[in-house]
Formats: C-alpha cells, structure tokens, sequence
C-alpha cells in the first residue's frame, strides 16, 4: 500500500504546475555590437617654395598653408552578449591640448519563465569634444551601439514595450504577418507600445548613437561638449489567455 502512496505522489508531482512546463520564449540568441571611434587631424602653418618658370628656372615665391600635421585614429568595437558588453575608445590631441573622447556600451538581460518573460536593452552612447578655439583642428567623435534580438514563442503572448532615454533610440519588432515578414510594432525615443502575437519566431532590431565635430580651420562645429545618447528599453511579454493571436 505504502509503494501505491508513493507512486501516486511521485505521479501528482510531475503534473503539479511549473513542473517541467515549457518556458515562453525558446532559441534566444543576440548580435549586434558597440563602437566607438575618433580621429583628429592637427593643422600646422607651413612654408612653401614654389619654383619659376623659363629657362634658368625663374624667381621662387614662397607662399604658407594650413597643413595636415597629424592624424590620429581610435576605433573599438566588441559584439553584443545576452549577458552583457561594453566598448570605449579615447584619444588625446597633440596641438594645443585639446580634449575629445567617445564611449559605447551595452548590457541585456533575459527572464524566461513559462507564463512571462522580459528582455531588457541598456545602451550608452556619448561625445564629448572641448577644443580650443585657438587650435586648428578637425576632431571627429562617433559612438554607436545596436543589436538584433532573436526568439520563438512558444505560445500567444502580450506584448508590452516601454523605452526611455535619447530620441536617438529605435527599435522595431519583426514577424510573420498575412502579406509576409514585417513590422509588428516600432519605437523612436522614448514611449510604451503594446501587440498580442502568436506562436512563432520573432526578432528585435535597436540601436542608438550620437557623433561630434569641432573643426577650428573651417570653423565647423556640431554637438559640441558632451552629448550622451543613453537609451533603454524593456520588451515584457505575458502569456495570452484568450487563445492563440497573431500578430497586430
């Protein structure tokens, strides 16, 4: 009797909910990187000789020129992980000491459980560039962080999204419609969307960026000091109680 018992709790507990359940989102995987680059060029007043013409050679003149001097160049790039990543780059100027970095960052994270589910993107993008007006000098400062997030549901789910941060960001969530794969639902900048999808693959492409330039010889300048482009979002999903749906 003691053995019946116990096949029978054995029994009850493998079907007592959560036990063994399949979790909503399967075949996770992620691409996508961060970059951040500088390059300056350091102008210099130079002299020059042009020569004459004629038989014996003519009269040399001797005109001057801003000059390329120097050129510099920091590139970093690492590829976006699920369980997170970061790149920086940063150069110092060599004619009059001119200031000028670039950083770009990423970092996710995945819950999956059999009944919810959330990914979760945070990107960091920022310029700054502080150069004085004395310098003849063009400096260029570009970071730029994106991925593409890839999944199946495994069942119909809501699905809620909510990103803060630059207006820099975007994001757009592709699928399976009627007329073939597209759009399910976008985002710029900050704000909250919401879709109800069915079962089946899905993918999640976002990025973010900012670029400055300072170029004291043609007196050129955009976003000067620092800019951050920091963008963030949450994609939520719950499963659907109302049956299978697809996407909206």
């Amino acid at each position: 009797m003691k053995k019946g018992i116990a096949l029978l709790g054995f029994a009850a507990l493998c079907l007592a909910p959560g036990a063994g359940a399949q979790t909503l989102l399967s075949n996770l995987s992620l691409s996508g990187s961060v970059t951040a680059s500088i390059t300056s060029v350091d102008y210099r007043y130079t002299k020059h000789l042009r020569s004459g013409s004629g038989r014996a050679g003519g009269v040399h003149s001797v005109y001057y020129s801003w000059d390329p001097h120097t050129d510099e160049q920091t590139n970093t790039s690492l590829a976006m992980i699920l369980n997170g990543s970061s790149g920086t780059a940063s150069a110092t100027g060599t004619f009059y000491a001119p200031t000028y970095s670039a950083t770009a960052s990423g970092t996710t994270s995945v819950s999956n459980l059999a009944t919810s589910a959330s990914f979760t993107t945070t990107y960091n993008a920022s310029t700054t560039i502080n150069t004085p007006s004395v310098a003849h000098e063009r400096v260029t400062a570009n970071t730029q962080a994106n991925s593409t997030f890839y999944f199946t549901l495994t069942a119909s789910a809501d699905v809620t999204v909510t990103a803060t941060g630059s207006a820099n960001g975007a994001l757009a969530l592709y699928g399976q419609l009627d007329e073939g794969v597209g759009v399910i639902l976008s985002l710029s900048g900050a704000g909250t969307t919401t879709a109800t999808l069915g079962p089946g693959s899905y993918w999640i492409v976002s990025s973010t960026g900012c670029n400055a330039l300072q170029d004291t010889q043609l007196n050129t300048s955009l976003n000067l000091g620092t800019t951050d482009a920091g963008y963030a979002f949450t994609v939520t999903f719950s499963k659907h109680s109302g049956g299978d749906s697809g996407g909206d």
